[in-house]
């Protein structure tokens, strides 16, 4: 059975680095979240806690580029009446 992943993936379930049920989520994410997976198989990390650490750094990586937009005020009169009431309606 033959993966469609990156070469990195495939080449370290064949060397039973990475076992095929890690493998087959692992394929389903872009190209750069595959080769950061490997490589830190490689490094000596538990497959599971590789791609733990590498979704979670993703994550981060998105958090942080996050950027905060001022809110804009509002001027003028409005028809609407907004109430969220703390119990159920």
């Amino acid at each position: 059975v033959r993966f469609k992943g990156e070469p990195e993936v495939v080449n370290a379930v064949e060397q039973g680095a990475i076992p095929v049920s890690a493998a087959a989520s692992v394929v389903r994410e872009q190209p750069a979240f595959q080769q950061q997976v490997v490589q830190r198989v490689q490094e000596g990390m538990k497959p599971a806690d590789a791609i733990r650490e590498t979704r979670r750094a993703t994550v981060k990586a998105q958090v942080e580029s996050t950027r905060a937009v001022e809110v804009k005020v509002l001027e003028g009169v409005y028809d609407v009446i907004v109430i969220d009431p703390p119990w159920p309606m």
